[in-house]
């Protein structure tokens, strides 16, 4: 089902039928594109994936594609999704590359992790790439085992992989079946694997290898003239639905186009295939309900970075969609449905998954610790950023430490190592909270992250010693806790009279205009609030001032004292 109508464009041409196109200035792309978001968030895997079985890898891969396009890649749920990704075997060679592609997207050294080597393990005799190990070359494999090589940049065996594509291609306009080399001549060509040329070629024609222009070039006509009367792209394969094919042959045009390559026509056909495809999206905010297919679909959007107030690494447009606080970092709370165990591999090695704040211009320390594997571990940055004045430990006792410099979000990827070489990703978002920040609540607790920070209590925790009486009543009244603003005045007054126990500057404030400021009346036992507390007809600053006390009507007393000595 069609997410809306939209007003449509005919256009007469010189034969016999008319074109309708779905105009791009009738779309709503920022609804479009938060509505997807939100929807790839709550359907969000709770080991951190998307997709369900054998199609998880390609599912995850191009979700973490689609929220980096839309700038979506500061949250947990993003981390969560790069360390599953990162620790899940893949043994296709389709799954592996594209793993491969995501995660050097994200910042991910694979070379380092071994997964470019474990892509290079599985050429067969003839130096290119099958569905698997050993098995006979052929597409889409190879284009995006070489595309993810090139991401990495590994040196790839390029020689072997265009005799492949210069074989395999018929004369003319014609892309690439899924068979290589001379068996994909006499195969109709597809779009999946047409594509999946075409993308890895233009990059290899744009880094200086000009012979394969022409390949490009008659596979984005090819591709050019699958398109449809409607916008959308589609072939013969019965196996490929139309949102599929629509958002691949646009990236592959896409990029064809970036290296000077796509024939004339190609902005106006992807104009009408990305108005195709916004008009396909379903009311949930999904493309048929596939992550995958999700995810595809949301890399035609152009690139930007949606806006995001409180930092928590979901967009302020998407926040009211899954249920979150556009002005509070409340993205924590969805983390229970989001990703909350990494996929250990066989050796059961693990870490502990890092989510956590900090407070700027402060000392900050967090132990890092590990299980399973052979002991011996060692810690290191694998990917995204970490605050600046925060690096993880040179050995051990390792830890995330120093002192943040700088308020923010900063998702990462730590690689945990033991000592037989053995490696997994562990996922880690620190929130760096500024000095002057005493209004975000992170876990909506009544205390302000600052003070919870500073005072030693979990941000994260309503309860963080688990006594079952939350941290904002046990830090208001508890001692240690007893003058959060340090301006003299206990929390507990201060919120009895209505003042704010977390701003100091009230203290020098007079409400009741007695001359006596409101840290006055709290060291006399005076109101703050009634400008005659003891009602002797003398305001309780000018009693201060000659020496009376503001809570005793000195008058009164004098004159029953001196009736009980008569």
């Amino acid at each position: 089902m069609n997410k809306r109508p939209r007003p449509i464009l005919t256009i007469a041409c010189p034969a016999v039928f008319a074109i309708v196109i779905h105009h791009p200035a009738f779309a709503d792309p920022d609804l479009d594109r938060a509505e997807a978001i939100g929807w790839l968030i709550q359907h969000q895997n709770g080991d951190g994936s998307w997709g369900q079985g054998g199609a998880q890898v390609a599912a995850t891969a191009e979700a973490l594609a689609a929220l980096k396009n839309s700038g979506a890649d500061k949250g947990f749920h993003y981390a969560r999704a790069l360390a599953w990704l990162s620790n899940q075997k893949a043994d296709s060679v389709d799954s592996l590359a594209r793993k491969v592609i995501a995660l050097e997207n994200a910042g991910i050294d694979t070379p380092e992790l071994g997964l470019t080597a474990a892509l290079l393990a599985l050429r067969n005799g003839d130096g290119i790439w099958g569905a698997y190990s050993g098995y006979d070359g052929g597409f889409p494999d190879s284009g995006l085992a070489m595309e993810a090589l090139r991401s990495a940049g590994v040196t790839a065996p390029t020689a072997a992989y265009f005799d492949l594509t210069t074989s395999g291609q018929p004369a003319g306009d014609s892309g690439w079946s899924y068979w290589g080399g001379s068996l994909g001549v006499n195969k109709t060509p597809a779009i999946l694997p047409t594509a999946a040329n075409v993308v890895a070629l233009s990059h290899f024609y744009q880094d200086g290898q000009t012979s394969v222009g022409s390949q490009v070039s008659r596979a984005a006509n090819w591709l050019l003239a699958k398109k449809q009367v409607d916008g959308s792209f589609a072939d013969h394969s019965a196996d490929t639905g139309v949102e599929r094919s629509t958002a691949t042959a646009y990236l592959a045009l896409q990029a064809a186009a970036a290296a000077g390559l796509a024939p004339a026509g190609t902005d106006t056909a992807l104009a009408q295939a990305a108005a195709f495809l916004q008009n396909r999206q379903a009311a949930d905010g999904s493309w048929n309900g596939d992550a995958y297919e999700t995810g595809l679909a949301l890399r035609t959007f152009p690139p930007t970075v949606m806006a995001d107030s409180d930092g928590d690494g979901i967009p302020d447009a998407v926040e009211p969609l899954v249920g979150t606080d556009p002005n509070q970092a409340d993205g924590w709370k969805l983390l229970p449905q989001n990703g909350l165990t990494a996929t250990p591999n066989p050796t059961k090695l693990r870490g502990n998954p890092i989510a956590t704040e900090a407070l700027a211009e402060a000392a900050f320390s967090y132990p890092l610790s590990a299980a399973g594997g052979t002991p011996g571990y060692t810690w290191s940055l694998g990917g995204g950023h970490l605050p600046p004045g925060i690096a993880v430990s040179a050995a051990a006792p390792w830890s995330l430490s120093g002192t943040p410099a700088a308020a923010g979000s900063y998702p990462f990827v730590l690689n945990l190592r033991d000592s037989q070489g053995i490696s997994v990703a562990v996922p880690g978002y620190l929130r760096v909270i500024a000095q002057n920040d005493t209004t975000t609540d992170t876990d909506g607790d009544g205390v302000p992250s600052f003070f919870e920070l500073r005072d030693g209590l979990n941000p994260l925790a309503a309860d963080t010693d688990l006594d079952g009486t939350p941290d904002s009543i046990e830090w208001t009244n508890y001692p240690a806790y007893w003058d959060t603003d340090q301006d003299g005045m206990p929390n507990v007054w201060e919120l009895a009279h209505a003042l704010n126990p977390y701003d100091p500057s009230d203290a020098a404030l007079d409400p009741d205009n007695d001359a006596l400021s409101n840290v006055g009346e709290f060291t006399h036992g005076s109101d703050p609030d009634v400008a005659d507390s003891d009602h002797d007809n003398l305001a309780d600053g000018a009693e201060v001032q000659i020496g009376r006390n503001p809570v005793v009507n000195e008058p009164a007393v004098i004159s029953i004292i001196s009736t009980l000595l008569l």
